[in-house]
């Protein structure tokens, strides 16, 4: 295992998280075969392979969420969106630091049909953020400075030119229900949850559905809506 760490250490360095041919990660590392060491890279999570004879190194952010046991990265189903999650997610985690209280992916990026035009809807809760909103988005701001350049080249390479949604939210803030919590209950994908704050915040809304028997009424079109009290009489308040 210290050669595949060492091995990665020194394809990180020479070419970042950029994608690199199996031609030039040989002469690099100056061996004469190296699909079998790119192999077993990929298998033990250091490489993603791209395409034939192409890899790419995993963020080491993303590499140490996962051995904190946060492996979300195989739930995307559009791959292709994947290179620019990394590098986003990278830059919250760095950004926050130990601030950071979950982070969450969900819309239509999360179910697998996000479309050319999709937002990446996140859920950031972070504890200290500041009071004012304009002033949250200003941090956000400063925090994600840089993805310009991964946007651009999904644009020239897929088409796709991914637009971030984020909500910021204080842990106070986050335990009140959100309407759009709704959406989180089954085409969400939790990237980091400190203590599974969020995971309890969301099963205590699920059992509160359940308790008022809401039904959830799904479209043809993969459109849905909530019945959240299928009972209520006119004009009562329904509290979740």
């Amino acid at each position: 295992m210290d050669t595949l760490r060492r091995t990665y250490s020194r394809l990180l360095l020479r070419f970042g998280i950029n994608e690199f041919k199996v031609t030039e990660a040989s002469r690099e590392l100056n061996i004469k075969r190296p699909y079998l060491l790119m192999h077993r890279l990929c298998k033990a999570g250091y490489l993603v392979k791209v395409s034939r004879g192409v890899f790419r190194a995993i963020h080491p952010v993303i590499l140490a969420l996962e051995w904190a046991g946060y492996k979300w990265r195989n739930r995307i189903i559009q791959k292709e969106y994947l290179p620019f999650l990394e590098n986003l997610v990278a830059k919250l985690v760095e950004g926050f630091w130990g601030k950071l209280v979950s982070l969450i992916i969900f819309g239509s990026l999360a179910s697998g049909r996000a479309k050319a035009e999709s937002d990446v809807d996140l859920l950031i809760v972070a504890e200290g953020l500041p009071e004012r909103y304009s002033d949250r988005l200003r941090l956000w701001r400063k925090v994600v400075s840089g993805l310009e350049a991964e946007r651009l080249r999904l644009w020239r390479e897929k088409g796709i030119y991914p637009l971030i949604d984020p909500i910021l939210l204080t842990p106070e803030e986050a335990e009140r229900v959100q309407p759009f919590y709704l959406d989180l209950l089954d085409t969400s994908i939790i990237v980091y949850d400190k203590g599974g704050f969020m995971r309890g915040v969301l099963e205590r809304l699920r059992a509160r559905l359940r308790e008022l028997g809401s039904i959830k009424v799904e479209l043809p079109d993969g459109a849905w809506y909530w019945i959240v009290k299928p009972d209520a009489s006119v004009g009562e308040v329904i509290e979740v």
